[in-house]
């Protein structure tokens, strides 16, 4: 039982190489024989000698790169909004005041007159354009001759085990690394298929200014004297401001500094202590009191015993 199922993998594995190394012949050769036209024999006679089975759908990306300087700016960017259809969409959209980036997903089909939409009334010298196409053709027919192969294989893998009781684990993991295989490959081929329908436009958006006349002497003095009339009015602004920020200073300073100077005005007022008159002295520098006492003085009772 195990050496039937081992021949029997081993058959596969046989089929699976035969199949890929046809696939790869096949592309060779098709590649020898698309010539382009600059190496003398065209594309079409080589399908003719080759035949149409081994021939693939020609696969082709395109990609543009536009560069635009405008002077109606905000224009120019509604402009380019405008031309997308409702099945295209922007993959990555940056505006600012004078430079805008956008990268637009659009309709192969429609790409030429796309750019020719937005590119319209903009003269040569004033915008760039860059068109690319890259050719997947082999890649794609590649990528389907392997899903063919592994589809061979799966269905013989199936059959052989649908006569068998007991299924070998080998055979089911295999069977489950086809299936793997032929999902990414099958994801691959789509995205593909979606970089082939939908061409990818990467716009860049420049503002350009044009250069104004010289004013004229009453334009100039007019601006002079709108210029000196902010400038006063700035100016007033800016003492009101002033006169604000201070105001909260003022109510705490002037109360503090009137009973500062109120207190240094009251003690100048008062005399030193001792430059305060004394009330003996003024007794005895009264006219009236001194000559009292002078009388006191002279009189025989205050005069000294005689010896």
């Amino acid at each position: 039982m195990k050496r039937k199922a081992l021949v029997v993998l081993i058959v596969l594995l046989m089929v699976f190489s035969l199949s890929t190394l046809y696939a790869c012949s096949s592309a060779q050769d098709i590649a020898n024989n698309d010539v382009s036209p600059e190496m003398g024999a065209p594309a079409e006679e080589s399908q003719d000698d080759t035949g149409s089975e081994s021939t693939p759908d020609r696969k082709i990306i395109y990609s543009a790169d536009v560069s635009l300087n405008v002077i109606e700016f905000d224009e120019q960017v509604a402009k380019i909004k405008a031309s997308l259809n409702s099945d295209e969409w922007f993959d990555t959209e940056s505006v600012s005041s004078s430079y805008a980036f956008f990268v637009v997903r659009v309709k192969t089909e429609r790409l030429d007159a796309f750019i020719a939409d937005i590119t319209e009334g903009i003269s040569s010298d004033a915008m760039s354009l860059e068109k690319t196409a890259t050719d997947i053709s082999l890649t794609y027919q590649s990528k389907e001759d392997q899903i063919t192969a592994l589809d061979e294989e799966k269905t013989l893998l199936t059959t052989y085990l649908e006569d068998e009781s007991i299924v070998p684990l080998d055979a089911i993991r295999r069977i489950a690394e086809i299936n793997t295989e032929i999902a990414r490959l099958n994801g691959e081929l789509n995205s593909f298929d979606s970089l082939v329908d939908y061409s990818k436009v990467t716009i860049r958006l420049n503002k350009t200014y044009t250069p104004s006349p010289d004013p004229s002497y009453g334009e100039r003095a007019g601006g002079t004297l709108t210029g000196a009339w902010e400038a006063l009015g700035k100016f007033f602004q800016f003492l009101g401001l002033a006169v604000i920020a201070i105001f909260p200073w003022l109510l705490v300073i002037v109360p503090l500094g009137g009973i500062i100077i109120f207190g240094i005005r009251f003690k100048k007022r008062q005399k030193p202590f001792h430059k305060i008159p004394n009330k003996k002295n003024k007794i005895k520098n009264n006219p009236v009191t001194a000559n009292i006492e002078k009388k006191k003085d002279s009189s025989p009772e205050n005069e000294p015993p005689k010896e």
